[in-house]
């Protein structure tokens, strides 16, 4: 893949239909490439290490969460290969978690996401359950 990132990548993920791969470095920036086109589409800078990184399981979808090392977990849109390019768009941003979230779960078909930490916590938000 012609990405390249600028510190070590800490997480790396592909959409549900395989179309598009994250990667996010130890610092926060977040790479988007088309997987078929092998091409960047976007950056975003996170501004602090992520922790995980989950995609909505629906296949149509363009949404995914990221787990911070401050526990929050901030959930957006990507945007899709096309013709018209949009940045990426917050779709929901959580907090309260003590510390990092390691893992964020989504209900089958993506209606909810829930992510969790170590101390024992869950929160569930129903905002991320548009395609």
């Amino acid at each position: 893949m012609p990405t390249e990132n600028s510190h070590d990548v800490e997480v790396c993920s592909l959409s549900p239909d395989g179309s598009l791969l994250i990667t996010i470095d130890e610092e926060g920036k977040l790479i988007l490439t088309s997987v078929s086109r092998r091409a960047v589409l976007a950056h975003l800078n996170l501004k602090q290490r992520v922790v995980c990184l989950s995609w909505n399981p629906v296949v149509s979808s363009s949404i995914f969460a990221v787990g911070l090392e401050d526990g929050s977990t901030v959930c957006w849109r990507a945007p899709r290969v096309g013709t018209n390019f949009a940045p990426f768009e917050l779709v929901a941003r959580l907090g309260g978690h003590p510390d990092a979230v390691p893992a964020i779960h989504w209900t089958n078909p993506g209606a909810f996401w829930c992510p969790s930490s170590l101390a024992d916590r869950a929160a569930v938000d129903p905002r991320a359950s548009q395609n």
